[in-house]
C-alpha cells in the first residue's frame, strides 16, 4: 500500500491547506457574533438603548431556581459584544475591565479587525476596524430563553466552524500533511475555538461551580453523612434538568435550539 501522501488525494488537500485563511475564518466569526449579539439584545430589550453610547446591557439569573445563581450578563454595542455567566448578583459592571479606557486586561488573540478575550465563563469580542459581515444575524430570542438564546446562537457560530476546521486537520493527518508549515497556524485557529466553545458551555461551567461549592462545604466541615450522601448522589443532575426545560423546541426544527441564521461563514475549499 503506497503512503497516504503518495496517494491521488494528496495533492488536492495540500491545496485545500494551502487556501484555507484560517485567521480570517476566526476574525468573520467575531464580528458576526458581534453583529448578531447587538441585534438580538437590541431585539429583546425593544430598541431601546443607552442614548449616549448606543450600549445595550441585559442581565438574568442563569438558574432562577438557586438564589445564589450567577448572572448571565451580556453587554452589547455596534463594535463589541461581552457575554459572561461567572458573575454574582449584582455584579454588572464586570465588562467594565475590556470596555474602559483604563481597563486593566488585554486582548487574548489580536486579529486585523477584531480582538477576542477569553477568560473563565466570559468572552469578550471588539471590532478594531472598519467593515463587518455585511449580513444580518440574528439569534432566536423570541423564545423564553431570551438572553440565554445569545449563548446558543454563539455556541451554533462556534461549533460549525470548529467543526469545518476539524473536518480539515482530519484530512491533512489522512494525507500525511501534519508537517505543512501553514499547519501550525491551522491547529492554533483551532485551539481558539475551542477554548471559545468551552467557556460558552453553560452547562459545563455550571458543572464546575457546583463542584467547587461542593468541595468547599466539604471542607468547611459538612458532616460525615452529607458528604456520603453528596458523593452518592451527581448535583449537577437537577441543575441539567433545570437548564434543558429552559430549551424551547420550535416544531418546524429537529434541533432544540433554533437559530434563524446558522452561520455566515464560507469556506475557501
Amino acid at each position: 500500500m503506497k503512503p497516504a501522501d503518495d496517494s491521488s488525494m494528496a495533492p488536492p488537500v495540500r491545496m485545500l491547506i494551502q487556501l484555507h485563511h484560517q485567521w480570517d475564518e476566526l476574525q468573520n466569526l467575531a464580528l458576526a457574533i458581534i453583529d448578531q449579539t447587538y441585534a438580538a439584545a437590541l431585539e429583546i430589550v425593544g430598541g431601546v438603548r443607552d442614548a449616549a453610547s448606543g450600549i445595550v446591557t441585559l442581565s438574568r439569573p442563569i438558574d432562577p431556581a438557586d438564589p445564589d445563581s450567577p448572572v448571565l450578563t451580556v453587554h452589547a454595542g455596534a463594535t463589541h459584544c461581552y457575554v459572561a455567566f461567572n458573575n454574582t448578583r449584582g455584579d454588572a459592571d464586570a465588562f467594565a475591565k475590556y470596555t474602559t479606557s483604563k481597563g486593566k486586561s488585554k486582548p487574548t488573540h489580536c486579529l486585523d479587525l477584531a480582538t477576542i478575550s477569553i477568560s473563565p465563563g466570559s468572552l469578550h469580542l471588539a471590532r478594531t476596524g472598519g467593515g463587518g459581515v455585511g449580513r444580518k444575524n440574528r439569534a432566536n430570542v423570541g423564545s423564553s430563553r431570551r438572553e440565554l438564546a445569545i449563548v446558543d446562537a454563539i455556541v451554533s457560530r462556534l461549533d460549525a466552524l470548529i467543526r469545518a476546521e476539524k473536518e480539515l486537520l482530519r484530512k491533512a493527518a489522512a494525507a500525511a500533511c501534519g508537517s505543512f508549515p501553514k499547519m501550525a497556524q491551522i491547529n492554533e485557529v483551532f485551539k481558539v475555538l475551542q477554548e471559545m466553545r468551552r467557556e460558552m458551555d453553560l452547562e459545563a461551567v455550571m458543572r464546575r461551580r457546583l463542584q467547587k461549592r461542593r468541595v468547599v462545604e466539604e471542607i468547611s466541615g459538612g458532616t460525615a453523612a452529607a458528604t456520603t450522601a453528596q458523593n452518592s448522589a451527581d448535583p449537577t443532575e437537577p441543575l441539567t434538568k433545570r437548564m434543558r426545560t429552559l430549551r424551547v423546541v420550535d416544531p418546524r426544527s429537529r434541533s432544540r435550539v433554533e437559530v434563524l441564521e446558522r452561520t455566515c461563514m464560507s469556506y475557501d475549499r
